[in-house]
């Protein structure tokens, strides 16, 4: 027997020695499990035509893929199904007259024609094309198959009908069975066989090593049901619950015993972009040396958020990544054209590079572009940057963009943002562009005190710019790839590293929740100093004079948080780690209970672990489900352990006994001196396997688990708060992946292999007795409870970050979770039976949500953006998904599952208005005028813009200064927005100019509309300065006209308007368009 076989029986040995539940993740009904009871046998009807499917052996057993998923059904809902195997169309009559309950799978079609009830099959199978492994064509998409000679079982009706489709472009050869079109492939007289992965079965059972499935038809899929008579429906909604619970990994264990299974990570992408990949197993992406957080070379590592969301989608494909690193920006870009670069993973769209690179539809992350300038230098405006040098990197997009707007700056290149930090630091240069957050960490880790971040307001630069992925142009494939990977991304993953990156820089935290106070403790302190159990594995022990265990692992994760050596303080045992703790001499408990006892020396963190405690006992004890009965058993627990009072208290009728540790506490339960022993479960599993195999086994579980954190000494308060937030940087997944280390089993290759077998033999004899007699007991064994604290753990954190609502039909909400109440700021209960547009802000069109209902009644799903009011009147800006919920092709609801893009959309709306006013600024303005220039392209429809100057506005600056002249703007501004009509865009175009564009609307419409603005301005009191004027230039768009000529309209009877007096509206003539003279 092979060690993976010991293995193997071993952990089914032990799995039965702890009783689990038999639906724990089930939701079901009262009716329901009244219903089970009633009924703890469940028939199938099958037909042996669809092997593997079932497969009846000559003594009449029956096997399958159908009995091995309804074997996992039954195990989840603690029932048995007996199979019952007949011809086709007897399969259906009996179900039909009440005599079998249930058709094991079947078209969903053919279902409802007999009139059955269906609910989900647990499989699902694929249509696949097979050919021989000696051929001269390749196919990698469904088109591939034009032209050749396919040949099919011409009874799968749905497989018939897609190739009749295509029978101008294919030769069908159609075949009386799968069989039979295999035979024609094998004889020459078709290329290629057209079936579904079950007929792989024909080819590993007739021994066809020749024929290989070679092609998924994706727009086929084969999706069949369980289906019964009507009046069966509670059993059919019974399985449909438990046929959800069956995880992906189980439902492909069962296909990939039996039949060819594609590769489903990849089904997403299409044949040709598989292939793609298949022959480019490594991908060459551009690995920045200086653009922390985003992308860093560190210790000879690339490190960063994108470099860990590249592992993520490289791990998503199945490719490796080849990071490239050490060159300059210029240099990426060449290699980009020359096709020695596969991914630039974050650029900046500019019309140059429009030449040679493809962008992704999406964006990988923003960059914020900062000023930082030496502190001797005044700084503050546009005009202060005269005669100064400006560091920036060459060949980057704030390089183009600072050489086209402003070709008198002087530049100074360089090769990287650090190196232009460098030059303003060495007093080379002035001030330095670049990456805002990059900016910062340089900053800080170089303890650059001359320097300083400085916001210069009136320079026109891109403030925020999307940055998406970028490829060689032509490269369709790979972008695709990139498009589609991305929303396959598990968004738990790829928050866990916005969380670890995002406020973080290399080397060090700058930025993650650690306050100063907190970072100039860690810098006074050269190392920390770590109290462990040394006799605690698998949770934490010494071997070999070094620290081991999961607390190892998890002390890893928290060094690169604090940037601090660890050293773990040396004893023998746990109560000598307890006193140096209470003499100062630990700075830090890796794993502790919290007491009141040790409050008065420890601080603790939260709990980061909660382990099951069990007790051990001889090998021979049966299983205890009520530890309470067990009167005057003397229990070991080890000296020190704070949960002993708890246990006390709880089992009085229990001695509990001191021990050394748990060797010492299990070898004198090996010795008969004590009757069982308490402590955590991978502990006592660990030793099982290390030393009492066949001696001992867990018995029984105690109520409490325990729960356990970090302790930091009480004289240096910091340190809680620093770990605390420490903790926090840890994911799930890292969580389960160090568990998971730890808690797998390991073996001696050495086995005594009769000795398993007897013990094999009497596991099962004893579970037999148990199962029988404890059927209604919970049987929970520690893989269980493992997964189900993991799926507690996700459905909070989605609970928390995730807005999920549900509505009935008529759009009122049934259900809201935390988060959407949370954002929106009510209780659950508050918003329940309302309908969601009650909430909509003032400003968004109420016609939306009939737009909204009225698609979903069409296509079952909506997606967009909704401006929501919580209930202290704020707006909130959502990004919602809504899709339909089904019973049996019925809609009965509908869910959304909403993202909070407030902050988002705020970074937005800052980027496009005008800080004085609040108006639109001169971005946005170009962005709403290219929209209406669009409109007109597709549908003629036509636009005016009113071009507004305030008349002697340098007289208010002059004799009130500018602070009255801000307040008049403003003033203006919300004359200006409180009326003008719905339709028509205010914003300010600079100065003292204002621009209203009206939507629709001819130059006589306009002309009344500035009449209007033009008096009600001139008869507004605006306090100190008085009454104040406006003259206004009017242009309409006409044929051929581009924005320029309208503006120059515009502006040239704004010209006339002020030349002929001011206070007037004047409107410009498309013949109009020379210059204006000037006195």
């Amino acid at each position: 027997m092979s060690v993976f076989s010991f293995r193997v029986v071993l952990f089914f040995c032990l799995a039965l020695c702890i009783p689990q539940l038999a639906s724990a993740a089930l939701n079901l009904s009262e009716s329901e499990k009244s219903w089970l009871r009633d009924h703890p046998v469940v028939s199938v009807g099958e037909t042996m035509r669809f092997q593997p499917l079932f497969i009846e052996a000559a003594d009449g057993s029956i096997s399958g893929i159908l009995p091995d998923s309804y074997d996992l059904i039954g195990e989840k809902l603690g029932i048995e199904f007996r199979y019952v195997a007949d011809d086709w169309l007897s399969v259906l009559d009996r179900v039909q007259k009440g005599e079998l309950d249930l058709v094991g799978a079947m078209n969903q079609e053919t279902a409802k024609s007999y009139g059955f009830e269906v609910t989900p099959s647990p499989v699902n199978f694929s249509t696949v094309a097979f050919a021989k492994k000696q051929r001269d064509f390749q196919l990698y998409k469904d088109t591939d198959l034009a032209g050749l000679r396919v040949a099919f079982h011409e009874k799968k009706i749905f497989i018939k009908r897609y190739l009749e489709q295509r029978a101008d472009e294919i030769t069908l050869v159609p075949a009386d069975s799968p069989i039979d079109a295999i035979n024609l492939l094998l004889n020459d007289r078709a290329d290629v066989v057209l079936g579904m992965n079950l007929d792989s079965y024909l080819l590993s059972s007739n021994a066809l090593l020749e024929i290989e499935p070679v092609h998924v038809v994706d727009s086929l899929p084969v999706n069949s049901v369980i289906a019964s008579a009507p009046k069966n429906r509670i059993l059919l909604d019974i399985i449909g619950k438990a046929v959800t619970e069956l995880t992906h990994d189980e439902r492909s264990r069962i296909l990939a015993r039996w039949v060819w299974t594609p590769d489903d990570r990849l089904s997403f992408l299409s044949s040709e972009e598989r292939m793609y990949l298949a022959e480019k197993p490594v991908l060459k992406v551009m690995n920045l040396n200086t653009f922390p957080p985003f992308s860093f070379y560190e210790n000879n590592n690339p490190q960063g958020y994108t470099t860990d969301y590249m592992q993520l989608m490289a791990e998503t494909l199945g490719v490796e990544i080849d990071f490239v690193s050490n060159k300059p920006w210029h240099e990426y870009l060449e290699m980009l054209k020359k096709g020695e670069l596969d991914l630039i993973p974050h650029i900046a769209v500019t019309e140059e590079r429009k030449s040679f690179v493809d962008y992704t539809n999406f964006d990988h992350i923003v960059y914020t572009t900062g000023f930082a300038v030496n502190s001797d230098v005044v700084i503050e405006t546009a005009a202060d940057l005269k005669d100064k040098v400006v560091a920036v990197a060459n060949k980057t997009f704030l390089h183009s963009y600072l050489s086209k707007h402003y070709p008198d700056l002087k530049l100074l290149l360089t090769s990287s943002t650090s190196e232009a930090i460098q030059t303003v630091a060495q007093g080379r240069a002035d001030a330095v562009i670049g990456s805002l957050p990059a900016l910062n960490y340089y900053i800080q880790k170089n303890w650059l005190s001359n320097l300083r971040i400085a916001p210069i307001g009136d320079i026109e630069l891109p403030k925020i710019t999307q940055l998406p992925m970028g490829v060689a142009k032509g490269n369709h494939l790979l972008l695709s790839i990139l498009e589609k990977t991305v929303p396959q991304l598990p968004s738990s993953k790829v928050g866990d590293l916005k969380q670890k990156w995002m406020n973080t820089g290399p080397g060090q935290l700058l930025d993650a929740g650690l306050n100063d106070e907190e970072r100039a403790f860690l810098r006074q302190k050269e190392k920390l100093n770590v109290c462990i159990d040394p006799n605690w594995m698998p949770l934490e022990g010494v071997i070999e004079g070094k620290h081991r265990g999961m607390t190892a692992d998890y002390l890893a994760h928290f060094r690169k948080f604090v940037g601090l050596p660890m050293e773990f303080v040396k004893s023998y045992s746990w109560k000598d780690s307890l006193a140096a703790g209470k003499e100062g001499r630990c700075d830090l408990f890796s794993l502790i209970m919290k007491t009141s006892e040790r409050e008065a020396y420890l601080d603790f963190s939260k709990p980061y672990m909660s382990i099951p405690l069990v007790l051990v006992t001889g090998i021979n004890q049966a299983y205890i489900a009520d530890l309470t009965g067990l009167n005057d058993k003397r229990i070991g627990i080890a000296e020190g352990f704070a949960i002993k009072p708890l246990l006390e208290q709880q089992f009085p009728s229990l001695v509990f006994v001191d021990v050394k540790d748990a060797q010492d506490g299990m070898r004198k339960v090996s010795r008969g001196e004590l009757f069982g022993y308490a402590d955590a479960l991978p502990v006592v599993g660990y030793l099982i396997q290390q030393t009492y195999l066949g001696e001992m086994k867990v018995s029984g579980r105690f109520q409490e688990n325990w729960e356990l954190g970090l302790g930091t000494d009480k004289q240096q308060p910091l340190l809680n708060s620093i770990f605390n937030k420490a903790i926090q940087q840890i994911s799930l997944e890292q969580h389960q992946s160090i568990q998971n280390r730890w808690i797998s089993i390991n073996y001696q290759p050495s086995v005594d292999y009769s000795l398993i077998w007897k013990l094999l033999a009497g596991f099962t004899l004893i579970a037999g007795l148990l199962l029988y007699r404890n059927r209604t007991v919970a049987r929970l064994n520690a893989k269980l409870a493992r997964a189900n604290q993991t799926i507690i753990s996700r459905q909070k954190m989605v609970d928390r970050f995730v807005l999920i609502s549900t509505y009935d039909i008529a759009g009122h909400i049934l259900s809201a979770n935390r988060a959407f109440c949370e954002a929106m700021g009510y209780q659950e209960n508050e918003v329940l039976g309302h309908q969601m547009s009650r909430y909509t802000c003032p400003d968004q069109p109420t016609a939306l949500f009939d737009q909204i209902w009225a698609q979903l009644r069409l296509q079952q799903s909506w997606s967009g953006e909704l401006k929501c009011a919580t209930k202290q009147g704020e707006c909130v800006y959502l990004n919602v998904n809504i899709e339909a919920m089904l019973r049996d092709s019925e809609v009965v609801g509908y869910r959304a599952i909403s993202e909070n893009i407030t902050d988002q959309k705020r970074i937005e709306e800052l980027s496009v208005t005008d800080t004085l006013t609040g108006l639109n600024n001169r971005l946005k303005i170009d962005e709403l005028l290219a929209a209406q220039m669009e409109r007109h392209e597709r549908h003629g429809l036509k636009f005016s813009v009113l071009l507004l100057d305030v008349d002697n506005f340098k007289h208010v600056n002059d004799n009130f200064g500018h602070d009255v002249g801000d307040k008049l703007l403003k003033d203006l501004a919300n004359v200006l927005k409180s009326n003008v009509r719905k339709i028509d865009t205010v914003g300010r175009w600079g100065g003292e100019e204002f621009v209203v564009i009206c939507e629709n609307t001819s130059s006589a419409n306009a002309y009344v509309l500035a009449e209007k603005l033009r008096t009600i301005i001139a008869e507004t009191d605006f306090g100190v300065v008085g009454q104040k004027t406006v003259s206004i230039g009017i242009s309409e768009l006409y044929d051929g006209d581009s924005l320029s000529t309208i503006f120059k309209r515009a502006d040239q009877a704004l010209y006339v308007a002020k030349h002929n007096g001011k206070n007037q509206v004047m409107v410009g003539r498309k013949q109009a368009l020379t210059d204006p003279q000037t006195d």
